[in-house]
């Protein structure tokens, strides 16, 4: 059954809703697979430009596919109306680390803990 599912997606993903959409791109991302998970970010942001997780999504496969620039782009635009969204500080912190820039990434978790100092992930 889920084959079939996922045989549908294939077909014709706009009729799925964007949620049910960013959850399978992101499966797919945390499964290694940044080229079908861009894929879906972008149905997504064909149709909803300012589906925030789409793009965050979207940044978070750029930079694993080191394409750091392009996902800053993104994050950097996110960060102006939202400068402290915290998700958005996380994808930050991977472009970061996908870019070997290790310092920023500190200091991008250290922003994170001024904002919420008890936030595990950051630590």
């Amino acid at each position: 059954k889920v084959a079939g599912v996922m045989g549908d997606l294939e077909a014709d993903a706009g009729k799925y809703p964007d949620y049910f959409l960013s959850w399978i791109a992101w499966s797919f991302f945390k499964n290694k697979n940044s080229e079908k998970a861009m894929k879906y970010y972008q149905v997504i942001l064909d149709r909803n430009p300012d589906y925030i997780h789409a793009r965050i999504g979207l940044a978070y496969c750029l930079a694993s596919e080191k394409q750091t620039g392009r996902a800053f782009e993104i994050l950097d635009k996110l960060l102006v109306s939202a400068p402290r969204d915290m998700e958005v500080m996380f994808a930050r912190a991977y472009a970061f680390e996908m870019s070997g820039d290790f310092g920023s990434a500190v200091r991008e978790y250290d922003r994170i803990l001024e904002i919420a100092p008890e936030n595990q992930t950051a630590r």
